[in-house]
């Protein structure tokens, strides 16, 4: 309200005894002490108080502070005129439409990059796990936990897993049975140095990059990052039933979708070693993409239209 003034803004406070003090910090106080820096003009103000406990009334002045000044209504210019006065002084262009662009900037998802002809998800029955919202459950809570349990001391790891996911409304059985998937991927030595310390998890990451157009920016959330010396990398959690085991197998989307991860990084880390992955949580499996394919998706042709 204090920026939608036309004219004239009054403020005023209210004060619950007949004292009328307000505290220091308060925003009737902040106003006052600007106003006195402003060197506004001191004013008397009339103001009908009314004394709480009897019906008894009472005119009280108060000191306000007026800070500008009043138009005059005799040396104001009619509405006409003055919108006549300043159509003369404006330039053509400014009475165009503002024509249509391609460049302005456009936010998307690395994982809503477009594929052309993809490959089946790898999707099971409904009636294998009865309910088609334990299974989109599953793979949330698979990403949650393989977030937090690294940071959790190994004795305690189950237990804190089998509580979680109790919360999250999953019974005993399937809960054990996700927990012992999870269990397998953290403790496999071939995925050690992704959960070593210094490892990150879900590691936000956003902007463009040369190989994307000007006007893209990019903004994702990769479930692993590790960044050494020499090398980097970036790892995608997949919990698809039945994952493929031959990287010709892996639905396009994904393959774009880690493109744009290496994309970003690249720009950020021009002389490393960059690799990337995909570790399909229910086989386990890390299966590295190499790089050849990683750099030859051409991610201006995969951007949604």
């Amino acid at each position: 309200a204090l920026t939608r003034a036309e004219t004239r803004l009054l403020i005023c406070g209210w004060a619950r005894h007949k004292a009328g003090k307000v505290k220091e910090a308060s925003w009737y106080q902040r106003i006052v002490t600007a106003m006195q820096e402003l060197k506004a003009e001191r004013f008397d103000t009339d103001f009908d108080y009314v004394f709480e406990g009897n019906k008894s009334e009472a005119s009280m002045e108060y000191t306000g502070f007026r800070f500008g000044y009043l138009p005059n209504k005799k040396d104001s210019v009619p509405l006409e005129e003055s919108q006549t006065s300043l159509s003369q002084n404006l330039p053509d262009w400014i009475y165009k439409s503002v024509p249509q662009t391609n460049d302005a900037i456009k936010y998307l998802s690395p994982s809503a990059l477009q594929a052309k002809q993809d490959k089946p998800l790898f999707i099971n029955s409904p009636l294998a796990e009865n309910i088609d919202e334990i299974r989109y459950k599953r793979g949330n809570l698979i990403h949650k936990l393989l977030e937090i349990l690294p940071d959790i001391e190994l004795s305690k790891r189950q237990d804190k897993a089998l509580h979680y996911l109790a919360m999250n409304g999953i019974d005993e059985e399937l809960a054990q049975k996700w927990y012992l998937e999870i269990k397998a991927v953290l403790e496999d030595k071939s995925f050690a140095h992704i959960f070593a310390p210094g490892s990150k998890a879900e590691i936000n990451i956003a902007g463009g990059a040369g190989i994307l157009a000007k006007n893209i920016r990019l903004s994702g959330q990769i479930d692993r990052l590790v960044i050494s010396e020499k090398e980097i990398w970036i790892i995608d959690y997949k919990s698809n039933k039945n994952p493929p085991n031959n990287i010709k197998d892996v639905p396009e989307l994904y393959l774009n979708q880690m493109a744009a991860y290496y994309a970003l990084i690249k720009e950020i880390y021009p002389n490393k070693i960059i690799k990337s992955a995909l570790l399909w949580t229910e086989t386990p499996n890390l299966m590295q993409i190499p790089e050849d394919i990683i750099i030859n998706i051409d991610l201006k042709a995969v951007m949604p239209t």
